[in-house]
């Protein structure tokens, strides 16, 4: 098919969860024969040369857009939303409308004018009111518009509203992430209800769309992943833990907070040569003060995820907020690493407890499970097989794409007016 798929940021490097996912499913749906052009938002936080997707896609443009928080900005949005252009949609809140562009928007009308397509894919609630605009306008002017998917990577407004329900946050943060949570609540539900189709990543994201959606045909669909070609674990240490996670992330810098103040003095008292080791992308000041040089080791970002996890017999995931799937979950899973995550963490996997990893959701238990790996090298490594069997068995690239695919052909040959219109 001829897919037109827009995305949020460059997905490149290619080492956290979302950029995973955009560039496995950009590169397997070229490799399983669509062609697909690409409009890439290049944002100010993830700025770099779009030519990279040059071997994964047929075309790709690019458009940069500045994504950078400030203070007037969000007081600005809270105070005078901003009505999304060219559709009947809500205001979004600040978190989504940094990424509305109307030079991008202009280009997405040029490329449908200029090729016809077979379905529009809106990578992730960030670029859902392009092609929602794009249908509403083309429809005014009696133009066709093919039918449009959004690829939800997470519940958004879930994400939010977690965060803002953390205590250790100050009550000035926790109210105004309430109302970002209010506000992208809303306007998620309105896209739900605008486009044809919607594609999770998990069942409890599908089932959340189809409640306020209920007319929008929705499907799950878990990414692939492609398993490490060389067996490395036996070179793993069994006195580290390591913690491996975009540190752009709130969620993620929460967790670690959690675990290093909570989790590892009682981990210490047991077991004081345990060392924490915190990989990730961009850490900020909270997670650089994390720093040690002793129990706790913050390397920042890392060249090879695959050559990290090989040092490290036990991934640690300490989320108490999020939806989606945490990419990292599988990938450690993949590479036979016993893992310890919090209910939030393994949420929407196919994952069974005390089988495939260890689910702890108090600073106790998730201590106590944490040092059973660590004393237990024997049974961490037979967890980290059984892991490594379920991905196999159950996360392949090719079921995702044949998934994909059948859904733009069910939506191809209904009605091209939204479900809900």
């Amino acid at each position: 098919m001829n897919i037109f798929l827009i995305l949020p940021r460059i997905p490149y490097p290619v080492r956290d969860g979302g950029a995973v996912v955009m560039w496995q499913t950009l590169e397997h749906l070229t490799k399983y024969g669509h062609r697909v052009t690409v409009l890439v938002l290049n944002t100010s936080r993830h700025r770099t040369d779009a030519d990279v997707l040059d071997r994964i896609a047929h075309r790709v443009y690019s458009v940069n857009v500045t994504t950078d928080i400030t203070v007037y900005g969000a007081l600005r949005s809270l105070l005078l939303p901003r009505e999304p252009l060219h559709t009947s949609l809500p205001s979004p809140s600040y978190w989504i409308e940094r990424f509305l562009s109307l030079e991008a928007y202009t280009l997405a009308e040029e490329i449908l004018d200029s090729e016809s397509f077979d379905v529009i894919q809106c990578e992730s609630l960030f670029t859902a009111w392009y092609g929602i605009a794009l249908t509403e306008q083309r429809r005014t002017s009696g133009r066709s518009t093919p039918p449009i998917v959004l690829r939800a990577h997470n519940v958004e407004s879930r994400i939010m509203g977690r965060l803002s329900q953390e205590s250790s946050r100050s009550a000035p943060e926790r109210w105004y992430r309430q109302q970002l949570a209010h506000h992208t609540e809303r306007f998620e539900r309105a896209v739900a209800q605008s486009v044809h189709g919607v594609a999770t990543l998990s069942e409890e994201d599908r089932t959340w769309f189809t409640s306020v959606a209920p007319s929008t045909p929705s499907i799950s669909i878990p990414p692939g992943i492609v398993l490490a070609s060389q067996d490395k674990h036996a070179q793993r240490q069994y006195s580290t833990l390591c913690l491996l996670a975009s540190m752009e992330w709130a969620p993620n810098v929460a967790g670690a907070r959690w675990f290093v103040r909570e989790v590892l003095p009682n981990i210490l008292l047991r077991r004081p040569d345990t060392v924490l080791h915190i990989a990730g992308r961009n850490p900020g000041s909270e997670i650089l003060q994390l720093h040690n040089g002793h129990n706790i080791i913050v390397h920042g970002e890392i060249e090879s995820a695959s050559e990290f996890r090989a040092q490290h017999a036990i991934s640690i995931v300490p989320l108490f907020s999020g939806s989606g799937i945490r990419i990292k979950i599988l990938e450690a899973l993949a590479a036979k690493q016993a893992v310890v995550s919090t209910s939030i963490g393994a949420e929407g996997l196919n994952v069974e407890h005390g089988q495939h990893l260890t689910i702890a959701d108090t600073a106790e238990e998730f201590a106590n499970a944490c040092l059973w790996l660590l004393d237990h090298s024997d049974q961490a490594q037979i967890m980290g097989n059984r892991g490594a069997e379920l991905i196999a068995s159950n996360y392949s690239w090719e079921s995702s794409i044949r998934a994909l695919s059948t859904l733009y052909a069910t939506l191809r040959t209904t009605s091209q007016e939204p479900a809900n219109d």
